[in-house]
């Protein structure tokens, strides 16, 4: 019976490990599929072209996407893959200098989003309400936050109804694309805003369970917040769904699961110092009462 047991265990942890992997996998896919749109897009948000100083408002999907990988991964290796041992033994220095860069990089990002919520706050209401009229004064008309078109005789005929136009970026849409834009920027801004505090939290987390202070007003605090943070992102997450944004949907329900994973790591973490420090104790009582 205890063979059956132990076998049923392993293959447990086994496919909870691929499943993790799978996850992160699909994510990495995500990657290419943010490049793209980001690229397309650019070409009428940045008429003029780009330097590199503007990469990360150009590539802010993509950029954030990877950073925020190669961020998990790290707290994968973290709360998962190396020892206690290990860590304290100079990789968790390795994996600060990693994270730190990923840090910098989600930042710009997220100067990227804040710049693009900007853009969309730049719409102003047109007094003409036919499109047509607007051809040749506007280059582009935008569909959706991150999808635009050519302003042309063959579709400006869509654009009826009270207008909004960005004179900088020489754009036109209507008042409920406008509105949409604004909302989905918003939403935007506040998705990465709360994952850079998840990861404080996440850190905090971590030096908690180092410091063995799991059950102190610190560790509680810092699951109040989380749970608000992850309430916030799921909101976030069903909106898009509405939206119909599955691919904004899509992947903010991956990196929800992800970094629940990443939770379930540092649980089990906690599990297992919380047994070495029974192991110990009893050691130390055993010793006493030789």
């Amino acid at each position: 019976m205890p063979n059956f047991v132990t076998v049923d265990n392993s293959t447990r942890e086994k496919l909870f490990q691929w499943f993790k992997y799978l996850i992160y996998f699909m994510i990495f896919l995500n990657v290419f599929y943010w490049l793209r749109e980001d690229y397309i897009a650019s070409a009428y948000t940045f008429r003029e072209g780009f330097g590199w100083q503007q990469v990360g408002d150009v590539f802010a999907q993509a950029l954030d996407t990877f950073a925020w990988l190669i961020l998990l991964i790290a707290f994968e290796f973290e709360t998962s893959v190396l020892s206690d041992e290990k860590l304290e033994k100079g990789w968790k220095w390795v994996l600060n200098a990693i994270a730190g860069i990923c840090y910098l990089f989600i930042v710009l990002a997220f100067l990227g989003y804040v710049k693009k919520f900007n853009l969309t706050m730049g719409f102003e209401p047109l007094s003409i309400t036919d499109g047509c009229a607007a051809v040749g004064q506007y280059l582009s008309y935008a569909i959706d936050l991150d999808e635009y078109i050519a302003l042309t005789a063959a579709n400006c005929m869509e654009l009826t109804g009270t207008l909004y136009a960005n004179p900088a970026a020489s754009m036109i849409t209507t008042a409920d694309t406008h509105m949409q834009l604004e909302w989905l920027a918003t939403a935007e801004v506040i998705n990465a805003g709360a994952w850079i505090l998840i990861v404080l939290f996440l850190w905090i987390d971590m030096f908690i369970q180092l410091r063995g202070m799991e059950h102190g007003r610190l560790y509680r605090v810092n699951v109040v917040c989380k749970f608000l943070l992850y309430s916030t992102l799921i909101i976030v997450c069903v909106y898009w769904g509405f939206e119909g944004n599955f691919m904004d949907f899509w992947d903010a329900f991956l990196w929800i699961v992800a970094f629940f994973l990443i939770e379930m790591n540092i649980f089990k973490w906690s599990e297992e110092i919380e047994a070495e420090h029974l192991e110990e104790e009893h050691k130390q009582e055993s010793e006493h009462a030789l």
